[in-house]
């Protein structure tokens, strides 16, 4: 078999692939008595048949498989031997049935896309800035309090706040507003909202200041935006059924549940930066400052490699490609 390569530009070439009888004679030999000895053929005993028969029933298509096969060895082959810098992948120049019938040696054309080759220097006079993100007080203070919240303490409010957990009974209303008592009533004894993560903000705004024993009249489709899985676990009703509720509900409150922040103290600070690693507030900040800029540490790196990119494109962008 021979292979060579004839360059019809900077970036684009030929490899030919010539393949002669000899190159693939063997194998087909073998690959048909593989299928002798592995197949039962009908009308003969399994490794009995000959070799003749083999020949004419499965003949040009394990010879087309094989060609095809040490073909495609020998051009990735060559690519990776001659460490050929390629993009994508070979294309043949033509797709042809072979002609086995009259013909014994073939050659085969591939067109292959070539890496631009690039002159690329990088040294002391080739910069690109690093931005270090300040971390300030503001961040800080954000940052605890989102701390304080997370490992505060739910407790029963008097009223309902921003954050509160609402519980108490969800009944359904008919068009004028009363309590909806027929059989197919959807009624959930044992409510929960949550009027904090409402998409809708003037149904959470009803529930705001409310107390236990009032009643806030709501509409469950809009708090979620008809999504099935929340008034599912709102309503207790199966998924199929809920998108299709949008009339309005009645919640008479039993119980408010309210989040009291975390006091700075020794608890704290474990819960948040791990055991003794901090003793009073001013290592608890450092550690949370030095968390902050960790997590902005990335924003950077992301920001330099996406300028560096654009720096190289700048200079080298201008390449010919296949």
């Amino acid at each position: 078999m021979n292979v060579s390569i004839e360059k019809t530009g900077n970036v684009s070439a030929i490899l030919t692939v010539s393949i002669e009888e000899n190159d693939y004679k063997e194998k087909v030999t073998k690959e048909l008595k593989e299928i002798g000895k592995k197949h039962n053929i009908p009308g003969f005993r399994q490794g009995h048949v000959p070799f003749g028969e083999l020949n004419r029933r499965f003949g040009k298509q394990v010879t087309s498989d094989v060609i095809n096969n040490e073909v495609y060895n020998a051009v990735v082959g060559y690519i990776r031997d001659n460490k050929l810098g390629v993009l994508g992948e070979p294309l043949p120049v033509d797709v042809v049935e072979l002609d086995l019938k009259n013909k014994k040696d073939f050659t085969f054309q591939y067109e292959l896309a070539l890496v631009p080759e690039l002159n690329i220097e990088a040294g002391k006079d080739t910069t690109v800035p690093y931005y270090t993100i300040e971390v300030t007080d503001e961040m800080i203070n954000e940052q605890d309090k989102n701390f304080r919240e997370r490992f505060g303490a739910q407790v029963p409010g008097e009223e309902v706040e921003p954050n509160a957990l609402v519980k108490g009974s969800i009944m359904e209303l008919n068009e004028d507003g009363t309590v909806k008592t027929e059989e197919d009533a959807i009624q959930m004894l044992n409510g929960i909202v949550a009027p904090m993560y409402f998409k809708d903000k003037e149904q959470a705004d009803k529930f705001i200041g409310k107390k236990v024993n009032d009643k806030v009249v709501f509409n469950p489709w809009k708090t979620c935006e008809g999504n099935a899985a929340e008034l599912s676990s709102m309503l207790g009703v199966d998924k199929d059924k809920a998108a299709d509720i949008k009339g309005d509900f009645e919640m008479s409150i039993s119980e408010i549940i309210v989040v009291r922040p975390a006091e700075l103290n020794q608890e704290l600070f474990d819960n948040v930066l791990g055991k003794d690693k901090a003793k009073n507030e001013e290592e608890y900040r450092n550690g949370v400052k030095e968390m902050i800029a960790r997590e902005l540490a990335r924003n950077s790196e992301m920001l330099f490699r996406v300028d560096v990119e654009k720096a190289m494109m700048a200079k080298y962008g201008a390449m010919e490609l296949p």
